[in-house]
């Protein structure tokens, strides 16, 4: 799966992530059914869509509608068509995508025992797997730029706080899911699964937040540096900070900073959460500058 200038891996994952675990509900039907003579009851327990439901491109486009309202664009261009040009780019991306589709639809048809802490296992190793190409490619931003280290510092930040958010959020699914299995009756079950949502739906509106935050930063500064439609859909280019307004800059960077804050300080806040032992090449700094020496 490749992405391109407007797609990134969270784009999909994280959208992805609100559908198969917050617009779902669980259901029980009890068949009966007759072997060799004899009757017995079946029970089939699963999860399905809630009516209505915020559909993937539901939910993606709100979110590009959230940000062209949040960022000033250039006159060149026009709110609604980028809207509809960065929505119709993740679409196409998820569209692509079996794998992840796969795994959402896998939470309905209940293909695993555990289908709620599998979805989540999954998007987490989708995403750890992108963290050194994640990283890379904020290194090569930096180096096809005149923006300080530090300002690309501040989005490997971020994905390590989203792999932080990720392992918690699949703790907190595998223990309801968990008790959930073990209940003896339709109401106990979907009183578990309730609790579930409960506990987890701040944590994911709190990083829904912070991601729109740093989706607000990155594409001010793409788009500022475009002449054309056809320049942002493109590969990598140069971005100059001297084409960018810097007291815009700073607010989006303020904002950012603070719902990232805001996103650690409840992480940190998890019994989940567990302090990982410091090494200056897992740190952000010391990350980013060994891979711009082994791109030098």
């Amino acid at each position: 799966m490749s992405f391109n200038a407007l797609t990134s891996p969270v784009d999909l994952n994280g959208s992805a992530l609100r559908t198969g675990l917050i617009n779902i509900k669980p259901f029980e039907i009890s068949r009966t059914i007759k072997r060799f003579g004899t009757k017995f009851t079946k029970i089939v327990r699963g999860f399905e869509a809630l009516s209505p439901a915020r559909s993937f491109p539901e939910i993606v486009t709100q979110s590009n509608q959230a940000i062209f309202s949040l960022i000033e664009i250039p006159a060149r261009f026009e709110a609604d068509k980028l809207v509809e040009l960065y929505t119709q780019n993740i679409i196409q991306a998820y569209e692509q995508d079996i794998e992840l589709k796969e795994s959402v639809k896998k939470i309905e048809t209940k293909a695993s025992a555990t289908p709620l802490s599998d979805f989540v296992s999954f998007i987490k190793r989708r995403l750890d797997s992108y963290t050194e190409r994640n990283l890379e490619e904020e290194a090569v931003c930096f180096l096809n730029s005149n923006f300080p280290l530090s300002f690309y510092n501040r989005f490997v930040v971020f994905n390590n706080v989203y792999l932080d958010f990720l392992n918690i959020v699949e703790k907190t699914v595998k223990y309801y899911e968990t008790i959930s299995s073990a209940a003896g009756d339709s109401k106990r079950r979907n009183m578990y699964i309730s609790q579930m949502k409960k506990k987890i739906a701040p944590m994911i509106d709190q990083m829904d937040t912070t991601f729109l935050y740093y989706l607000c930063l990155k594409r001010y500064i793409r788009i500022w540096n475009c002449e054309t439609y056809e320049d942002i859909i493109g590969g990598q280019i140069f971005l100059d900070i001297n084409k960018v307004d810097a007291t815009k800059l700073k607010q989006l960077v303020d904002d950012f900073e603070i719902k990232l804050s805001e996103t650690r300080k409840q992480i940190l806040q998890s019994p989940y959460w567990k302090p990982q032992e410091f090494n200056f090449n897992e740190e952000p700094t010391g990350r980013m500058v060994s891979e711009i020496i082994m791109m030098s």
